[in-house]
């Protein structure tokens, strides 16, 4: 074992431990949002009824969509480090931030949707949800219904109430997940941080057993 594969196996773990603690953490609070944000309306949605609904979904994919991340992301670093002069470091942050969330975004879109479908029906289930898009949509339909929706919204804007009215409603659960991203950002980075050192030095003690 190397000091590389030390490095990959912390940032993997961590990653994984701090997501699903921010996610399971915050859970209540995406709920709300994703309500406020319904079509249907929040208290139709389910109001504050059924707060952990789609809570199955998140809890099988949080680990790996934030372990995908941080391993694509230190994975970068190290790559192109070696082959760029110092001031250039901070692109390659940039680069490898952006590679990060291409990477997990594979994982994240598809538990997104079947988590926010269960959250905004509280009598279904995220697996429920799960079979139900697959049957009736397959994976890539979402991604025609979002192109179409943004379309028709761009052509049918007329008017400064009309366009009041879209834009505030763009704003729906704004307090919710600014909440939840300033908490979720101070536990996902001191969870982060606290598992990688431990787990990089419980690594190298258990490599120095074996050497």
């Amino acid at each position: 074992m190397t000091h590389e594969s030390g490095y990959f196996v912390s940032a993997l773990l961590a990653g994984g431990a701090a997501g699903t603690s921010v996610d399971l953490a915050l859970f209540p609070l995406d709920t709300v949002k994703t309500r406020l944000q319904s079509a249907k309306g929040f208290w139709k949605a389910g109001g504050f009824s059924g707060i952990y609904s789609g809570v199955g979904a998140v809890a099988l994919g949080s680990a790996p969509i934030a372990a995908l991340f941080f391993v694509t992301y230190e994975g970068v670093k190290y790559l192109a480090k070696p082959r760029v002069s110092p001031q250039w470091e901070p692109v390659v942050h940039m680069i490898a931030a952006s590679a990060g969330e291409v990477g997990a975004c594979l994982l994240r879109v598809p538990v997104e949707v079947v988590k926010q479908r269960a959250q905004a029906n509280r009598q279904s289930s995220s697996l429920n949800e799960f079979k139900h898009t697959l049957k009736t949509e397959g994976i890539l339909e979402h991604c025609d219904q979002g192109n179409t929706l943004l379309l028709h919204s761009v052509s049918t804007l007329g008017g400064i109430k009309g366009m009041v009215v879209k834009i505030s409603r763009l704003y729906s659960g704004l307090l919710p997940r600014m909440l939840w991203i300033s908490i979720g950002g101070a536990i996902f980075l001191g969870v982060f941080d606290k598992a990688r050192k431990t787990v990089y030095t419980l690594y190298n003690k258990y490599d120095e057993k074996i050497s």
